[in-house]
């Protein structure tokens, strides 16, 4: 194989339309100029996305916990409200179930008696 012929396969080799490394190189450049834009464009990016999400996430973080106005010290503000009403209701000696019931009684004995007394 001479000079000439050996340039020529290498030429073929790195310049060729089709199979050569050079279109080659410039299409995987391409690509990951492409590539680098769908992560890193600051409107339609990948990381911008990833950015706005986590930060959305803090928000809805805080809004759940947080200290004060958080959704979890309110359900258990909530959870010790309902426990109190539960109590004031339902407790056997001071609840209001068992006052009805005491006042039911009362109510229909009084029937009784008036009911008793009339000619």
């Amino acid at each position: 194989e001479t000079l000439e012929t050996s340039v020529g396969t290498l030429n073929t080799a790195v310049n060729d339309a089709t199979t050569g490394l050079s279109p080659r190189v410039e299409t995987l450049e391409t690509s990951v100029g492409t590539l680098n834009t769908a992560v890193n464009d600051a409107t339609t990016g990948l990381s911008p996305r990833v950015v706005t999400l986590e930060t959305s996430v803090g928000t809805l973080n805080s809004a759940v916990n947080d200290a004060t106005t958080g959704l979890s010290p309110r359900v258990g503000t909530l959870e010790t409200s309902v426990g109190t009403l539960n109590t004031a209701v339902n407790d056997a000696t001071t609840g209001l179930s068992p006052r009805v019931e005491t006042l039911e009684t009362s109510v229909q004995d009084l029937d009784t008696r008036v009911k008793k007394l009339e000619p």
